[in-house]
């Protein structure tokens, strides 16, 4: 037993051992966001309890249908003490003398079991921390991802640095203000900020089905604004080198849909911090709001947005009901978002007129290139020239989209508050690029909660008047958008990003789709937070459907009344329908909408509607048939001519591509020894495979000669590695070279290119597929 754990702790004990000599285990200086903004640059060179593991429980599984007996084995003897409650064990705890029986009982009970060894030599083992879920019924307890935080109670619950409670900081104001109104902001052990309130955990993240995809040290601050004095606290949680140098992030897809904006289709997978949000000022309400218009704009387009997913919270075996996981904006955001990069991201937050600086000052650089930027909100953005400058600082046309979507859901906790931007700085010696690494100033979704009638507000109340006056008068909550409303451009720009929210991702019917979904993905946590101290006692269950309600309400009449308030603001004629037919083999994309389905929308005949082709393999737009009549424009403009009785009708055919028929490169692994490509024929002709060659180096593009067969329409060619065993299936072939990750895969025919794929940094398990209905690649995990 003692060779079979120095075998399995070996090489980190290498790792670690070489990380400490070569100064690894360093934090490197960056921006970090905090709670509230740049976190404080921190070096620690701790490494705890990451050397000798030296026990280890027997019962690895987290999920027990029936009373179990846990065991605890060692490498050699020693005493071994160990805990139930989070508190870190020592000699002064329970000594473990026989198996530690943990009782199965109707409800699923989670025991959170610490233990850690002495060795007669006076040295000790680390301590180790598993999460036993036990409970009859525990199979089908949960349908969400399911935490479970694991702290010594004097780490959240200690009077003075307990970060859970009001404790000692509470007394303290007290005292010192006695005829105080006691506002939730007000000191707080709980409303500490930045490192010092920082404590150490051990997490560990399970799938419904009782899988562990994290088990890790971590640390925990409280999260949020007001609603850190709320019950149920939001947390956000930190993944660093010194709590574990080898996992130093949360590698795991904990948003599978979503995929890094760098282009490649791949998931993100790795994170430095992730939030479990309260929801903020919908919590009592219909705790859903942020995140529901998070996914929303995701869906809309909009490049910076939080993804989230509900979550089964428990801490030290305490259940703490539905919280959100959320995406954190970070340096690792914009590493999975966007790629490597050598600079850094700052990020600011405040309200649109002013900015938070650091306590140390260490973004005041950051917040003078903001403030100069935004200065050209006070000369005359009519000027072309002028306009031009402000173009070059900020991101006008992603500025304007973020006030689309904020001003069409009414969030009345912007922008005075809530208001995120951010911009790369380019590292010594690196050029600007293409965004986001052009140097310009772009915005961030965070809070969207105070929006959507939240207290009662109507949809029909006008609050685009505090943004834009006709007149050109500058209004004080954003001069700068107020002036950009006086251009023409912006405020077609303005106008269009609305109709592609209200005709797209925020239409009432996929709003009520998404809605619907959201609610019943979190509804068997959400049920169980009634009535054990986890949400204000005026909160009743009825609540809930009554607010989801209020929401789809708001939706569809928002609709309606931003197509009339902006018709009249900025002196528009009357909408239009627009009715579009697809190809039922490909899509088609009307401005910014894509849709592979009948799709019915308003707009004005004043701006032109741009409708084109999203082609699928082998095919080609053919025509369009618009009213009836026949159109061969590749790209379609809807303009007003084409309008009748108010309607405008379009369908698009799509033909065989004018060329002889080819194999296209569908899917390839570059999984070890599970390597292999698929060539697939997406046309209607047999396709002959005479004259086709493959290679993972361009340098030698005869490197596999592909033999002679016929492909038939919708059937593939699998070509596999050289040392993948797997030969079942038909068409199937051998390469002479293995693929890996970052290579190219080229397909020739004649010696000419036809098609290319560079192999993304895929996880292990995982395909790089291709959707034949758009020709774009994406990482899909088998």
């Amino acid at each position: 037993m003692a060779t079979r754990l120095l075998k399995s702790f070996l090489p980190l004990l290498i790792m670690t051992l070489l990380l400490l000599f070569s100064g690894g285990l360093k934090e490197s200086p960056g921006n970090m966001l905090s709670d509230e903004g740049i976190e404080e640059n921190f070096q620690d060179n701790t490494v705890e309890d990451t050397l000798n593991p030296g026990i280890s429980f027997v019962q690895q599984d987290y999920f027990y249908e029936d009373t179990v007996f846990i065991e605890i084995e060692s490498d050699k003897p020693c005493q071994i003490y160990y805990t139930r409650d989070g508190s870190d064990p020592d000699k002064s705890k329970e000594l473990y003398s026989d198996k530690i029986e943990l009782t199965a009982g109707t409800e699923t009970k989670l025991y959170c079991i610490k233990a850690k060894g002495y060795y007669e030599d006076g040295t000790e083992t680390d301590t180790i921390t598993h999460s036993y879920f036990v409970g009859k019924e525990v199979h089908s307890r949960f349908d969400t991802l399911v935490f479970s935080i694991i702290s010594d109670p004097y780490n959240l619950y200690d009077y003075e640095y307990g970060i859970l409670i009001e404790g000692k900081l509470r007394d303290d104001y007290i005292k010192e203000n006695p005829h105080a109104i006691i506002q939730p902001p007000d000191p707080a052990n709980y409303n500490m900020r930045g490192r010092e309130s920082e404590r150490k955990i051990y997490l560990e993240v399970l799938e419904p089905d009782g899988t562990a995809v994290i088990s890790q040290k971590a640390g925990v601050r409280v999260y949020g604004g007001w609603s850190r004095a709320n019950l149920q606290k939001s947390l956000k949680l930190y993944a660093r080198k010194e709590y574990d140098p080898v996992n130093n992030k949360f590698r795991y897809e904990f948003f599978p849909y979503k995929r890094g904006g760098s282009g490649d289709g791949t998931i993100i997978d790795s994170f430095k911090r992730l939030v479990l949000r309260n929801c903020g000022n919908d919590n009592g309400f219909a705790f859903i709001r942020d995140e529901l218009f998070q996914t929303l704009a995701g869906q809309a387009g909009y490049k910076d947005y939080q993804a989230v997913r509900p979550a089964a919270v428990f801490i030290n075996g305490e259940y703490r009901g539905h919280l959100w996981l959320h995406e954190v904006y970070c340096d690792e955001y914009f590493k999975e978002n966007y790629g490597d990069f050598e600079g850094t991201f700052e990020i600011l937050e405040g309200g649109e007129n002013y900015k938070e600086e650091d306590e140390d000052g260490a973004n005041s650089y950051a917040i003078t290139d903001y403030e100069n930027a935004y200065s050209y909100a006070y000369e005359d953005l009519t000027d072309d020239a002028v306009y031009k400058k402000l173009c070059e600082v900020i991101d006008v046309e992603n500025y304007i989209s973020y006030y689309a979507l904020q001003i069409f859901i009414g969030n009345e906790d912007w922008p005075h508050n809530n208001y995120k931007v951010y911009r790369y700085y380019a590292a010594e010696g690196e050029d600007y690029r293409q965004a986001p690494f052009d140097g310009k100033w772009r915005y961030l979704l965070h809070d969207l909660d105070y929006s959507f009638s939240i207290y009662g507000t109507s949809a029909w109340v006008d609050n685009l008047q505090k943004f834009f006056s006709k007149s050109g008068q500058m209004k004080k909550e954003s001069p700068l958008f107020s002036k950009l409303m006086m251009r023409k451009d912006c405020r077609e720009i303005f106008v269009k990003r609305t109709l592609d929210l209200i005709n797209g991702a925020f239409s009432p019917d996929n709003l009520n789709k998404v809605l619907d979904e959201m609610n019943a993905a979190r509804m068997n946590e959400q049920q169980r937070m009634y009535g054990k101290n986890l949400i204000a006692a005026w909160v009743r269950p009825s609540n809930l459907p009554q607010q989801i309600q209020v929401i789809k309400s708001y939706g569809s009449n928002r609709v309606t009344y931003t197509l009339g308030k902006y018709r009249e603001y900025f002196e528009l004629r009357a909408p239009y329908t627009l009715k579009v037919y697809p190809d039922n083999q490909g899509g088609v994309r009307i401005n910014n909408i894509e849709t592979y389905s009948e799709f019915e929308g308003k707009y004005y005949p004043d701006y032109d509607t741009v409708i084109t082709a999203i082609l699928p393999a082998g095919k080609e737009l053919d025509y369009w048939i618009v009213n009836g009549e026949k159109v061969y424009d590749l790209e379609l403009v809807i303009n007003s001519s084409m309008i009748v009785d108010g309607n405008v009708e379009v369908v698009s055919v799509f033909k065989e591509k004018a060329e002889n028929p080819k194999l296209i490169i569908s899917e390839i692994s570059s999984d070890g020894d599970m390597d292999y490509i698929i060539l697939y024929n997406p046309y209607d002709e047999d396709v002959s495979t005479l004259g086709y060659s493959v290679t993972d180096n361009k340098d030698k593009p005869g490197k596999l000669i592909l033999p002679s067969r016929i492909i038939a329409n919708g059937e593939s060619l699998k070509i596999i590695g050289e040392n993948n065993m797997d030969t079942s299936g038909d068409n199937v072939i051998r390469a002479g070279f293995n693929l890996k990750d970052g290579e190219t895969v080229a397909l020739y025919k004649n010696g000419e290119i036809i098609d290319e794929v560079t192999i993304p940094d895929l996880e292990d398990g995982s395909v790089y597929t291709r959707d034949i209905k758009n020709m774009r690649f994406y990482e899909l995990r088998k």
